[in-house]
């Protein structure tokens, strides 16, 4: 009996160890999966800021060629919406690189600084 015991426990220590051993390998497998979503996530950010800096530029550039534009004109030129062509202009201005002027928001304008 005393034999059955000493390997009923070697594989009960055995099986322990296994377990032990899959559970680490799963965590790790997952800090790993984290680290790679973080870099694509940073990388995916850095190229939407790239790409609103280049608009911004092409908006500036426009600037230059007309005395002033609207925010229909940064959307055309752009190809981006409502929204996005007025968070451009409203950086713009923010930066001192533009000025917007009108007499209500519907004939808001902008020219260079």
């Amino acid at each position: 009996m005393s034999n059955s015991i000493f390997i009923y426990i070697a594989f009960l220590l055995l099986f322990i160890t296994l377990v032990l051993w899959v559970l680490l390998l799963r965590a790790k497998i997952q800090v790993l999966q984290e680290r790679k979503g973080s870099v694509s996530k940073s990388k995916y950010h850095q190229e939407l800021g790239e790409k609103k800096e280049a608009g911004k530029k092409k908006i500036l550039e426009l600037l230059k060629e007309k005395e002033e534009i609207t925010n229909d004109d940064a959307q055309k030129l752009l190809g981006v919406s409502d929204a996005t062509a007025t968070r451009y202009l409203d950086e713009l201005e923010k930066e001192g690189r533009v000025e917007a002027f009108g007499e209500s928001a519907r004939e808001t304008k902008y020219r260079l600084t």
